[in-house]
This record gives C-alpha cells, structure tokens and sequence, in this order.
C-alpha cells in the first residue's frame, strides 16, 4: 500500500524486523498465532513486462496488464484494466492475448521465461515488498534454554540479511540474464528505464492506497501509526519517497 519507496529489499527487511519486535500491535499478531517472529522475507523491486514497448505512464491506457490481488491497486488512475493471474499463468496468458503483460519481479519472470513473450522491460522501480516472516511455534520456543532462544533469534535476523543480499544479487543476475538469452529470441529483450518525470506522473495519478488501508482496517488496530512508523523508518535509512504516503492521510 506504499509503492514508489525503496527498490532496496535490504531496507525493507531491516524495517519489518524492528517493526515486528517493537510494534506492539504487531507482536500481538504473532502472540495470537502463537509464533514467535524471527525474521522477515521479502521480493525484489516490481517493473513492467510487456509485449509492447512502454515508454510513456500513458502508454499503459487501455492496456490489460497481469496483476494479481492488491498489486493491481498500482494501476489505478493509469486507464490499464488490471488482469488477475500469477507467474505460473503469465506466459499463457501474454501469449494467447488474455492480458498484454505484467507487473511484476524479475526474479519470478526469468525461471518462467515469461521474457519470450513480454520481451519489452521496463524498469520502474515500484518497489521492493515485505511479505511475511519465518516463525517458530510459541510453544515449542518456550521449552529452549535461554541461550538457545538468542541463537534462534540471531538466526533468524541472519536468515533476514543474507536474503536481502541474496535477493539484490539474483535480481540484477534475471535482468542480465533474460538480456542475454533474449537477445537470440524473434523479438529480443529490450530493457529500458521509465524517465523520473514519467514515475513521478505515474505515483501521483494513483489514489493514497496507504490511505484507504488505514480506512478500511482502522477499527481492527492503529493502522495509521503502523503506516507513518514504516515510512518514517524508511526515511531514517535514507529513503527518498517519491510520494509520502502517510503525510496525505
């Protein structure tokens, strides 16, 4: 629900880390699944994979594009009618017409060589994401001696920083890759970069998603101090936002 922040995925994970053992309200997520957080995991920055080139935020009027579920949000206000679908789909679905692309991670679109069909990349950079954690049941944690609860908990940070670094290396890895071997297809790869006036067109034209979140879930929890603390640790690392999502709510 806050696009346009960080493509660094290391960024990312530290802040959920400290946000799972510090924020209250999110602890006691975990508490009520009876699971102790160890550590956070994530996905490498979003961008466009087309059949046709895009090099323009209007370009994407009238276009279907694969987004599944709250990844469709992002098209909003940009006239592209979003295509519900995952990476097991996309190939087929480009291919026989059912949508003219995706959003999506290149480290998901290189595997499922959805490049042969959408050889058009376009580099947005919408964003790195969180999306879960590993955890170990409450009970079992209980029964560890002391000093065996620290190790799991180190672990679990470590688990965290090395995917970070593994998941930056594996995403410039798909893109240099899907170059590469797409350079021999009928319709090469052709990777190129949405200009900075083109994003920022593209993030402002969108409803504040943060905003309708915070709507929509405030009488489950403080949904919009958990929005401003992830934007304000953000900013702490030295991420530039392009939108400030939270100073809109």
């Amino acid at each position: 629900m806050t696009p346009f922040t960080t493509d660094d995925v290391r960024v990312i994970l530290d802040v959920a880390n400290e946000m799972n053992e510090n924020v209250p309200a999110l602890k006691r997520e975990w508490d009520r699944n009876n699971m102790v957080f160890l550590g956070a995991t994530g996905v490498d920055t979003y961008h466009l994979f087309t059949k046709a080139p895009v090099n323009a935020y209007a370009d994407l009027k009238g276009r279907k594009i694969s987004a599944p579920g709250s990844i469709g949000l992002w098209l909003k206000g940009s006239g592209a009618v979003p295509v519900d679908g995952s990476l097991t789909s996309y190939y087929t679905d480009i291919q026989s017409g059912v949508s003219d692309g995706t959003v999506s991670i290149s480290t998901g679109i290189l595997p499922n060589k959805i490049y042969e069909v959408a050889p058009y990349i376009t580099k947005v950079n919408i964003g790195a994401l969180y999306i879960g954690g590993m955890a170990m049941n409450k009970d079992s944690y209980a029964k560890l001696p002391p000093e065996v609860q620290k190790i799991v908990k180190d672990v679990g940070k470590e688990y965290s920083r090395a995917l970070g670094e593994t998941l930056m290396q594996r995403y410039e890895g798909a893109l240099k890759t899907m170059a590469e071997v797409g350079a021999k297809q009928a319709v090469p790869v052709k990777i190129s970069e949405l200009s900075a006036a083109e994003r920022t067109t593209w993030v402002k034209t969108m409803p504040n998603l943060a905003a309708d979140w915070v709507k929509a879930n405030a009488a489950k929890g403080p949904a919009k101090d958990i929005v401003s603390t992830y934007m304000n640790e953000l900013r702490k690392r030295g991420v530039k936002p392009v939108r400030d999502w939270d100073k809109e709510m």
